[in-house]
């Protein structure tokens, strides 16, 4: 999983002395327009999850309520953000069908900052997410 933190001292004092009077972004160029964008959220609506793929994919989510380090586990918008993403990987992968693998890839990045973890939790999110996933049967999707 990909996190982001916080810069150095060095590197933070650095940006707030070279960004206070104008913003790298203001300087970026679109890289595609709105009307390439949309065509590809619509590839990505036509990509097939098969049955097996969304039950595994609720089980895993509905499985981070139940954890005892877990206060409040993932809700069904969270699931939805997973199917959505799993199906963007398929597309970027150069496929029209979601496989396992690609939930199993998502399932800690889209879905641990949105559990609220107990005080006295011992993993953070994203390790329980990911053991969620390795104690979980992955399906055997026939492709569509």
């Amino acid at each position: 999983m990909t996190t982001i933190g916080y810069p150095s001292a060095t590197d933070e004092l650095e940006m707030l002395t070279d960004r206070d009077r104008e913003d790298p972004l203001d300087a970026m160029a679109p890289v595609t327009d709105s009307e390439t964008l949309l065509s590809l959220v619509d590839a990505v609506t036509q990509v097939h999850v098969s049955p097996q793929v969304r039950e595994y994919l609720l089980k895993l989510v509905r499985a981070t309520r139940t954890l005892p380090s877990v206060r409040l586990g993932a809700s069904p918008r969270a699931g939805l953000h997973l199917v959505r993403a799993a199906k963007a990987s398929a597309a970027l992968a150069g496929r029209d069908y979601v496989i396992p693998d690609d939930v199993v890839a998502l399932a800690a990045p889209v879905l641990a900052h949105r559990l609220l973890l107990t005080p006295g939790a011992h993993l953070d999110a994203a390790q329980l997410i990911e053991g969620l996933v390795r104690l979980s049967p992955v399906p055997r999707a026939p492709r569509p």
